[in-house]
């Protein structure tokens, strides 16, 4: 995939395949889901229990949400769900729009190389900073 062509690979695949498709992710077989109503299919359904090919949860971690069961998956979503709810998101597009257009001019645009999880880990921070929920720092 050319640089900065994922979102115009994914448009495609939705128009010549629709919204559910199966693909190979990293060898693995996948099943893509696009949507509002695929998303909260995935993460409202107790019976359905998600797992990412071992390449991803190499990169994402073990602990993400997708990767946890039970009482700390339910205990974790509803936390999230709070925060993504329609009328809450859009107090907080603005915030995160201009932390994510700083962020890219400050760190990825006119660099040949970037180290992605630090620089997005960063993002992370920035933006949960910036939201004023959880703390009062700002990082330089």
């Amino acid at each position: 995939m050319r640089a900065n062509t994922g979102e115009q690979w994914l448009e495609g695949r939705i128009r010549k395949y629709g919204p559910i498709s199966k693909l190979s992710l990293f060898g693995t077989p996948t099943i893509f889901l696009t949507g509002p109503a695929a998303n909260k299919f995935v993460f409202m359904n107790e019976a359905l229990v998600p797992q990412q090919p071992s390449s991803i949860t190499r990169i994402l971690g073990k602990r993400t949400i997708i990767e946890l069961a039970g009482e700390d998956h339910k205990r974790v979503r509803a936390a999230i769900m709070q925060f993504l709810k329609p009328d809450v998101l859009k107090n907080y597009v603005g915030k995160i729009d201009w932390e994510v257009g700083h962020h890219l001019k400050m760190n990825w645009i006119d660099r040949q190389t970037v180290m992605v999880m630090p620089l997005m880990k960063g993002l992370t921070f920035d933006i949960i900073c910036s939201l004023g929920k959880f703390f009062a720092y700002r990082r330089q």
